[in-house]
């Protein structure tokens, strides 16, 4: 069963138009807000956790390839 998060990629992926606008955030904040309200907007149910986590999960992968 997907996460939060991933059905919220899934989502994002499947409009250009808000891909775009989020792509467009150089800040977490900013990001995680406009994400959030895109998320309810959609009816997803999307917690700032849940970004943070992903976040985190990412950031982790990225330096274990660099280690």
């Amino acid at each position: 069963m997907p996460t939060n998060f991933e059905r919220f990629r899934a989502t994002v992926l499947d409009d250009p138009q808000l891909e775009e606008r989020l792509r467009a955030i150089d800040d977490w904040e900013p990001f995680t807000v406009a994400a959030l309200e895109a998320a309810h907007e959609r009816g997803l149910d999307l917690t700032a956790a849940d970004i943070e986590a992903e976040r985190q999960q990412a950031l982790l992968g990225w330096l274990t390839r660099w280690a």
